[in-house]
């Protein structure tokens, strides 16, 4: 039986369905190593500012490994993890066949690629970078970075790539096509009931997210009052939901107006509730929101959606003219437009539910599942 192993720097609630999937190969052996329990047990989040436990089971359904973590101050940054076990297990005659590594901003990531390269293990990476922030880097530290990154990416097997956005960045670096495999960043399996809702009309809009200067919860209110001074005749709504250093600024301006409803955190068990009950989700994000899982939820949810053109997933999972839109980042007249033509019906709802149904099938965990099964058979 082949046998691989996937280092990540915690159990993280969106790649349990993932796990789990893996977990289900007769020819396999699939463990997860951990290197902090946050999310299995209550941890702070610097930006949403308050200590967090999942309310739901995020270590169930497969084979996992918490590995000890000697770090004075662990955390998921690059000296927040330091776990001096991942030696002993790859120089061991257990060793697996594969190590897939979620990143490697951290001193136990680069310990266990390195070890794997002398032991000969297959390395794969796993990682988030965009070519668009890759190029929003000062000019002399992206020379640098990438005379770098082309040398570090030598020591591995192939690359698993999230989406257009991050492929790029692989070709950016010179890394041939032929290591490039397919493995989309989502939430979920793919179910028959995905995206079974149908929208009678967008009424609701919604944002979902940390409230930090980077997500820019603040363009969404001010687009969304300019969108009820064209329509003042409609029952329009905005939900934010998220906690995070914005939270003052925008719970008061929530307060004040009765179409604005501030939610603040809801855990993964509440989200489902709060995607069903609206119309359309908005991530004005800038080049730091390499992907955003907010908008795969919406889309299983049946919603519409809006992005910034610097959202790392808006090519992938954004489709003009049929399930939402794309509007330039910080501007508010065009968000605005984005939303009227949502409004108006421009977009129609049974558009917006075959093409979403259609992302399903591609962007789910059964397919991310297969691309690792024949890398480990190869």
């Amino acid at each position: 039986m082949t046998r691989c192993a996937i280092l990540v720097s915690h159990p993280i609630q969106y790649l349990v369905p993932l796990f789990q999937a893996l977990s289900e190969h007769e020819t396999i052996s699939t463990e997860i190593w951990c290197n902090n329990d946050f999310g299995n047990k209550p941890f702070f989040d610097p930006d949403f500012k308050k200590i967090i436990k999942w309310d739901i089971e995020v270590v169930e359904g497969y084979t996992q490994r918490l590995l000890t973590n000697i770090s004075l101050r662990p955390s998921t940054n690059f000296f927040g993890q330091i776990n001096p076990g991942i030696i002993s297990l790859l120089l061991s005659a257990n060793r697996p066949d594969a190590l897939i590594v979620w990143g490697w901003n951290s001193v136990s990531h680069l310990m266990a690629i390195l070890i794997a390269r002398i032991m000969g293990v297959k390395l794969y990476l796993r990682a988030e970078t965009t070519l668009e922030y890759e190029t929003s880097l000062p000019f002399a530290k992206r020379v640098i970075k990438k005379i770098i990154l082309n040398l570090f990416f030598k020591m591995f097997n192939g690359f698993l790539y999230l989406g257009n956005q991050n492929r790029q960045f692989y070709d950016y670096i010179g890394i041939s096509h032929e290591k490039l495999h397919f493995m989309p960043y989502c939430t979920s399996r793919f179910s028959k009931s995905m995206s079974r809702r149908k929208l009678k009309k967008i009424r609701k809009f919604l944002f979902v997210g940390k409230l930090t200067p980077k997500k820019r919860p603040d363009i969404v209110i001010e687009a969304f009052k300019c969108l009820c001074v064209k329509h003042p005749e409609l029952e329009l709504g905005l939900t934010i939901v998220g906690d995070g250093e914005m939270r003052p600024s925008i719970a008061k301006t929530c307060g004040a107006d009765s179409q604005l409803t501030f939610h603040g955190f809801a855990n993964q068990g509440e989200l489902q509730q709060i995607y069903q009950a609206h119309d359309a989700i908005i991530l004005p994000s800038d080049e730091r929101e390499t992907w955003g899982l907010v908008i795969n939820e919406g889309l299983a949810s049946g919603l519409a959606a809006i992005t910034s053109d610097r959202v790392g997933c808006r090519t992938d999972l954004i489709k003009p003219g049929k399930n939402g839109d794309i509007f330039s980042y910080g501007n508010v007249d065009e968000l605005t437009s984005c939303m009227h033509s949502l409004v108006d019906g421009t977009l129609s709802v049974q558009q917006i539910h075959t093409t979403n149904l259609s992302l399903a099938k591609i962007y789910n965990h059964d397919v991310g599942a297969a691309t690792l099964f024949g890398l480990c058979n190869d």
